[in-house]
């Protein structure tokens, strides 16, 4: 299972999606043109939003293809922000759930 947003091709923010919570692998690919796409979060319906975090408190960014292995707990909504680009950006983000949730003691979630 997976939950997909679509960063803008110009500076702003994606439309927002639910995560269903726990751990997930975050890929993040496509063309950057010199932009940063953070991972933001929402706990409250989308009216305050919060760059996410990892376990050593950084904020989830990325200037390039990868992927990352995130935690959030709860439900909350999920967007990404792209700041720094000059409009020729054209990045997909998935949050892929399986397995790996099994090892904090979470559902596996059947793939798409």
């Amino acid at each position: 299972m997976k939950t997909s947003l679509t960063c803008p091709a110009a500076n702003g923010n994606s439309a927002s999606a639910t995560y269903k919570g726990g751990a997930s692998t975050l890929a993040v690919f496509g063309t950057f043109d010199s932009g940063t796409v953070k991972l933001q979060v929402s706990y409250d319906a989308g009216t305050t939003w919060i760059d996410a975090t990892d376990d050593n408190g950084d904020t989830i960014s990325f200037t390039a293809s990868k992927t990352k292995s995130i935690w959030l707990g709860g439900a909350p909504l999920v967007r990404v922000n792209l700041a720094g680009s000059s409009g020729g950006t054209a990045v997909t983000v998935e949050a892929n759930y399986g397995l790996a949730n099994t090892h904090y003691g979470l559902p596996e979630y059947a793939q798409e």
